[in-house]
């Protein structure tokens, strides 16, 4: 069975509810962790890939909450409504 995480798209707010980073959820490294790629803000392209630990993606850690999406859809509907 496939993680419910992988595939999913986000978006990293800061804490003045701006969008810091968006991307989008790739693996599942080991459990608990996964490999995100960060997309570029102007050309909507894929960029760095990390490795996150999943209670930084589910917890207010610092100032930042993230956002997730079921599909690109949903993504763009959501960008498009808060600007950066």
């Amino acid at each position: 069975m496939e993680d419910p995480l992988v595939g999913r798209y986000f978006v990293i707010m800061e804490s003045n509810r701006k969008i810091g980073m968006m991307g989008t959820v790739k693996y599942k490294i080991i459990p608990s962790y996964y490999l995100v790629e960060f997309w570029d803000f102007l050309s909507d392209e894929p960029g760095n890939m990390v490795i996150i630990e999943f209670r930084e993606m589910v917890s207010e850690i610092g100032n930042y909450t993230w956002q997730f999406f079921e599909n690109k859809k949903e993504y763009i509907q959501w960008i498009k409504a808060h600007p950066f």
